[in-house]
């Protein structure tokens, strides 16, 4: 919408008053139109087609008669329509769709009269049922114990080429954005969260702000950015037909790097486990201030689980116990930290040009993995300290236990997760249904 019609509303500049939403012809008409004034494929070479994305993917081919294809079977796949129409009831809930254009056909061809799919849709028998079909038919691809997993096999995405609506270029949409986020979800104008009264407010706020960029728009996008984004479509178009070596320049990136493979192996490894660790912090506070013994078998578990986040980055000190505020441990957190940010990151990233090291996807994953693991070590190193000073040691049956600090740290700890989970805000991964759905049922992830 935005690169044709220079709006989402999908109303032509030219004329106001038709919207073209149901119009899949013009939209196909004038994508492939785009595609060959920036002279950037026809038949069998460069740009041949358009993913769109809807609740699945669809696809928009410009020319069938392209060697790209190969005819495997020619159907027809329309319905008898009923004998009558349907009753005012039902289509009183069905929108009439607007078929007044003409109809785009690569081929030249005319026999989809479009007139006459206008003057019997009422008639259609599968109206409203294709309806869920489609619905169902995207949902499959969803997985729900691990949707990062799933993906559609039929695309392939060049990583290097994406236009980031998030990226500095487009200030006038982030300020948009900041203003509406600053007094909806409380933050101040640095964009840091303020924070609550009580801990009901606080679980409220927080899965607001995991799902808030379910709410941003770029309606929003002002002309400006507008005309920054379809400028930058036509450079991402025009470097599509060169050789992905020469592509790196500037603030494009290296179109080798799979930035996607990436993203799914960070979200599988830390979106289940990041729940897990916060359970178990939730996990009955009282239990902190009873006997000794009981808060060391507590401990033990949540050590095992820090330990599993920090063990393939944590050297330990040849002199326990571990002191943070030594030079010694902050050198071993420091490079701690710095294992972990680039634990994802593929060596490619390293030996390219400084340009590279400033791509909008790049410096992206720099920043989830820096959030991710600044807040995992530091509770880490806490929990190790804890245990070398409090927990290291037999039981003493004449040992007083006063477990109102401990649990003041752990509520700190479980604090700290739930505010990196916000922040994360991977709320399609972290949202399910609280029980399985019946098997007529469909699980669907709604987009607003």
């Amino acid at each position: 919408m935005l690169l044709i019609y220079g709006n989402t509303t999908g109303v032509p500049p030219t004329n106001s008053s038709r919207p073209v939403s149901w119009d899949e012809y013009d939209r196909a008409q004038r994508l492939c139109g785009w595609i060959h004034e920036q002279e950037a494929g026809g038949p069998g070479e460069g740009i041949e087609g358009i993913v769109r994305m809807q609740a699945g993917f669809e696809l928009i081919w410009c020319n069938f008669s392209s060697p790209s294809l190969r005819l495997v079977s020619r159907l027809n796949v329309s319905v008898p329509l009923l004998d009558y129409e349907w009753t005012s009831t039902v289509t009183e809930q069905v929108e009439s769709p607007d078929l007044t254009s003409s109809v785009f056909d690569p081929l030249a061809s005319t026999d989809l009269p479009a007139h006459e799919v206008k003057e019997t849709w009422e008639r259609e028998p599968f109206l409203v049922s294709q309806y869920w079909d489609m619905i169902t038919s995207a949902s499959r691809s969803y997985n729900a114990d691990d949707l990062a997993s799933s993906k559609e096999l039929g695309i392939n995405l060049l990583d290097g080429d994406f236009v980031n609506f998030y990226s500095s270029e487009f200030q006038v949409f982030a300020r948009i954005i900041a203003e509406q986020e600053k007094e909806q979800l409380n933050l101040t104008s640095a964009g840091f969260w303020k924070g609550v009264h009580s801990r009901q407010e606080r679980g409220d706020a927080l899965k607001r702000l995991m799902r808030r960029r379910s709410k941003h728009r770029v309606g929003d996008l002002s002309p400006s950015d507008i005309a920054k984004f379809q400028q930058s479509l036509k450079r991402i178009v025009s470097t599509l037909s060169r050789p992905a070596e020469k592509v790196s320049n500037g603030n494009q990136m290296d179109r080798s790097i799979p930035w996607s493979a990436i993203h799914d192996r960070v979200v599988n490894d830390y979106s289940k486990r990041l729940l897990q660790f916060r359970r178990l912090l939730e996990h009955d506070h009282d239990a902190w201030t009873g006997s000794w013994m009981t808060a060391k078998k507590r401990f033990t578990l949540l050590r095992e689980r820090a330990h599993a986040f920090l063990m393939p980055y944590l050297e330990y000190p040849t002199n326990p116990p571990l002191e943070l505020s030594s030079e010694q441990g902050s050198r071993i957190r420091k490079d701690s930290q710095e294992r972990c940010k680039s634990a994802y990151m593929p060596w490619a990233v390293y030996t390219a040009p400084h340009s590279m090291m400033h791509d909008p996807i790049g410096q992206a994953f720099e920043e989830v993995m820096e959030g991710i693991c600044s807040v995992l070590i530091s509770i880490g190193y806490s929990i190790e300290k804890e245990w070398s000073l409090t927990f290291n040691r037999i039981a003493n049956a004449d040992h007083e236990w006063a477990g109102q600090p401990l649990r003041a740290r752990i509520l700190a700890w479980q604090d700290s997760i739930e505010e990196l989970v916000a922040w994360l805000g991977w709320a399609p991964h972290w949202t399910r249904c609280n029980k399985l759905c019946d098997w007529d049922v469909s699980e669907f992830i709604p987009t607003k």
